[in-house]
């Protein structure tokens, strides 16, 4: 089952869909069955100019497998912080096992600007038009900050129908 979840890390309402979601995964039960995604959302780009490092840091670390670890060291880093500066992405990217190096070259070049703004156009043909937004096996869309049994329920649902085989 694939989850993927299109945020904007400086959200309030993003970094509570981020910890709902986490607790919806420990109690669904199915853990290691489930691809979890975590795609840009930057409605006005221009006007989000200090969080796009955040997002070219998200699409560098899933090239190297750790994309949700990135994730939740950027939502914790804005929780404490609305706006970090290069220095505090990069420690973001040392704790979440990247490579300083390689992190700063990935924030600075426009290298990973296509990686957001296909996310982008992703949101917008399902719809979002507000982060966050999280999507289900491509058939079932949640919006905003979900409660956690919400999200449970849907995931459930999708597993039902994932994994449903007919009687003959």
């Amino acid at each position: 089952m694939k989850i993927e979840l299109w945020s904007d890390f400086s959200s309030a309402d993003s970094y509570l869909a981020f910890v709902r979601l986490g607790e919806a995964l420990e109690q669904f039960g199915h853990r290691e069955s489930i691809q979890l995604e975590f795609r840009s959302f930057m409605k006005n780009p221009e006007k989000e100019v200090h969080i796009e490092g955040s997002h070219k840091l998200l699409h560098f670390a899933k090239q190297h497998g750790k994309q949700s670890f990135i994730a939740k060291a950027l939502f914790e880093m804005y929780a404490r912080q609305p706006s970090p500066g290069k220095g505090d992405l990069l420690q973001a990217a040392q704790m979440a096992g990247l490579d300083k190096g390689k992190a700063e070259q990935a924030i600075v070049t426009d290298v990973y600007l296509e990686h957001i703004k296909k996310d982008q156009a992703e949101a917008d043909l399902l719809g979002a038009d507000f982060a966050p937004f999280m999507v289900i096996n491509r058939k079932y869309a949640i919006s905003g900050a979900r409660p956690v049994d919400f999200i449970v329920r849907s995931m459930h649902e999708a597993w039902r129908e994932e994994t449903y085989v007919a009687a003959i």
